[in-house]
């Protein structure tokens, strides 16, 4: 890379070398110009959301942030994120019985737990009942129970 380089820098002339110096600078100076014009504009942003919020009557916003946006007031949340780990206990401790991991899925909305893709949830449900020994135990094959 190096030998391409200075090879191609033996066949330039001083001229060019001036040239592409020249063009750099201008490149740099227009990319500087850009980035002070952008933060004017995002000044500007800020100080009409800042207005806005004033005629809407709700507090001005302490500075704009990308993400998320937040709950409008008035707004209710999201619910709290249940437990899957407690779910599935609560699931097998309301049938008293052992359990397969498709049938603890099929318990899983009335424990508030959302079931859209059935297959991945089985799996999710399957690593919970083996990984956790200390709440679940193997009757046979694929097959769990409630630890006592």
């Amino acid at each position: 890379m190096r030998k391409n380089l200075k090879n191609i820098a033996a066949q330039l002339s001083e001229d060019d070398i001036q040239e592409l110096i020249r063009i750099k600078k201008t490149g740099d100076k227009r990319l500087m110009s850009l980035r002070k014009k952008r933060e004017k504009l995002a000044a500007q942003l800020e100080a009409l959301d800042a207005e806005i919020a004033v005629v809407a009557g709700a507090a001005p916003a302490a500075k704009s942030r990308r993400g998320r946006k937040p709950a409008a007031p008035g707004k209710k949340k999201r619910g709290t994120r249940v437990n899957l780990s407690g779910a599935v206990r609560d699931v097998m401790a309301k049938s008293g019985e052992p359990m397969r991991a498709r049938d603890i899925v099929d318990g899983l909305p009335d424990a508030g737990i959302k079931v859209r893709d059935v297959a991945a949830m089985r799996k999710r449900v399957s690593v919970v009942l083996a990984s956790q020994t200390n709440h679940f135990e193997q009757v046979e094959r694929g097959v769990y129970r409630l630890r006592d």
